[in-house]
């Protein structure tokens, strides 16, 4: 799979190019430089930037992301802003929202403020799609991140292969079920992520390979939003209604943490195994 930590600089660097193109030189849009300011996960941040040049300019980036409730995100937001600080006439402002909601209206705000050009990833697929065809309409170039919008509004998508993924952790699975139990058979449960691309495609192509093995049955299906916690809280609950599980699949590995935990809570470490999907 290729590092996420590399999209960051694809992303920055396709942001810069589109936003060249969408402003006039003569009159650059973007707000005044000024000192770096952080704000909590619900909060924005903006700063100017130092380093090699991107071209001629200033130019703004608005870039909106999930909270950092989540390890890769956290290193997403980093890089975002790391990224951003070797260009000398680049300026960003960063918004990160813990539901669709109010990462719509932190899209609507750099749209109000004038950005030449947003990166977002989208808490969300379909509640997402929306505010990009707004963006769109305004005629601000936008890349997409990691989950896709239902729009093809946007300029670029970056992202990795997510159904290669679900059918590759398939695979693991099957191995896993043969060694187990000596032949593809057991009892299986999935732990997904928030609603979007993502979990969408790693499930189809889980589910795809498992197809060619009428003896694995998923007992039980439940999401964990890519979170410790709730992953913690569906795998209980499924243990709970379940006596016997073979697998878990988990779609993330920040909560495959949780979905150990559980299992370790129920002292059923013996039972089962787990095959996960990270970075």
């Amino acid at each position: 799979m290729v590092n996420r930590g590399f999209w960051v600089t694809v992303v920055m660097a396709l942001a810069l190019i589109l936003g060249m193109a969408a402003c006039s030189v003569d009159e650059p849009p973007g707000a005044e430089s000024g000192e770096m300011n952080s704000e909590n996960s619900d909060g924005e941040s903006e700063g100017d930037t130092d380093g090699s040049s991107a071209g001629d300019g200033p130019f703004t980036i608005g870039i909106s992301l999930p909270a950092a409730d989540h390890g890769w995100m956290g290193a997403l937001i980093a890089n975002a802003e790391e990224e951003a600080k070797k260009h000398d006439n680049v300026e960003y402002i960063l918004h990160t929202a813990n539901d669709p909601n109010k990462q719509t209206s932190d899209i609507e705000d750099l749209m109000t403020k004038g950005v030449d050009a947003i990166v977002m990833l989208p808490i969300e697929t379909a509640a997402l799609t929306p505010v990009a065809d707004t963006v769109a309409e305004q005629g601000i170039p936008l890349v997409v991140v990691d989950r896709e919008v239902n729009t093809e509004s946007y300029r670029t998508y970056v992202g990795g292969d997510n159904y290669g993924i679900g059918f590759g952790n398939g695979k693991y699975l099957v191995e896993g079920l043969t060694e187990k139990n000596g032949e593809p058979r057991g009892r299986v449960v999935e732990i997904t992520g928030v609603p979007s691309s993502v979990t969408d495609l790693r499930s189809q192509g889980f589910r795809d390979y498992l197809e060619n093995y009428p003896d694995i049955e998923i007992v039980a299906s439940q999401p964990g939003d890519f979170t410790r916690e709730a992953a913690l809280k569906a795998t209980e609950n499924i243990l709970q209604a379940n006596p016997e599980i073979d697998a878990i699949y988990s779609q993330d590995d920040d909560m495959t943490i949780g979905i150990v935990q559980a299992i370790r809570d129920a002292q059923r470490q013996d039972e089962m195994f787990i095959v996960s999907s990270g970075e």
